[in-house]
């Protein structure tokens, strides 16, 4: 099928696009129902996604003997026209598209191409848009590796011989100019959800100033301390 039967098909919706970062372990899993998701690869095996998407067309293909005796992770795939499939473009039972790695190709002109970067979450945020999202919520999609975790079950990793922290980074970079064109182009956002509590760490620090810069939000004043009293410790929880 072509992919443009899909543009605007839920305009008005939240989107939540769905990786297998280690965080995806910690969400509910019945958290998406009645939610409009994509899946990225292999996301299916955690939850029930309403789409799965992917340029590995062999990814979809080891779907089909997984729903064989699982029917419950039934999703419509939208797959990448490549080898071993070759899919056409009017296949029948799946959504087939082909690539654009420049910029460009991001809410491009050309009907049946997405665009493809440094991770398919890019693709995911283009055809999410072109669907019509009112806001686009991440999930599991942590372009890092959590606790010495780098998916959220028991799979492969393609670092191609690269150290890992630099293939995130390259991830990171890649998303960040994604999202700021879902914004600048088609006025979506582009949030991240996690379970974990708190927000810090190098990278979380480096992309609140990015974001902040780029929504032409001022550095805030220094806080003046206001405390009426002080502890010689902090409490613990009862």
């Amino acid at each position: 099928m072509l992919i443009d039967k899909l543009y605007g098909k839920h305009r008005g919706a939240d989107i939540y696009i769905v990786g297998t970062g280690p965080t995806a372990r910690l969400i509910p899993k019945d958290l998406l129902g009645g939610r409009v998701s994509i899946g990225l690869n292999q996301a299916y095996k955690n939850f029930k996604v309403t789409y799965s998407i992917t340029v590995h067309p062999e990814l979809e293909v080891e779907y089909r003997e997984v729903v064989k005796s699982n029917p419950d992770v039934e999703t419509q795939w939208i797959v990448k026209q490549k080898p071993p499939t070759n899919l056409p473009f009017d296949d029948p039972a799946r959504y087939v598209f082909k690539t654009n790695p420049e910029w460009s190709g991001f809410l491009g002109k050309d009907k049946n191409t997405l665009f493809i970067g440094r991770g398919v979450q890019q693709t995911a945020i283009d055809m999410a848009c072109r669907m019509g999202a009112r806001a686009i919520f991440l999930i599991g999609v942590d372009m890092s590796g959590l606790g010495g975790d780098h998916h959220s079950h028991n799979q492969h990793v393609r670092f191609h011989g690269l150290d890992p922290a630099d293939v995130y980074a390259e991830y990171r970079e890649w998303t960040y100019v994604a999202r700021k064109l879902a914004r600048e182009k088609a006025k979506i956002p582009v949030l991240s959800l996690s379970p974990l509590l708190g927000c810090g760490g190098k990278v979380h620090d480096s992309d609140y100033v990015k974001l902040r810069t780029e929504l032409g939000l001022d550095k805030l004043p220094e806080p003046k301390d206001t405390s009426g009293y002080t502890r010689s410790k902090t409490d613990k929880p009862l």
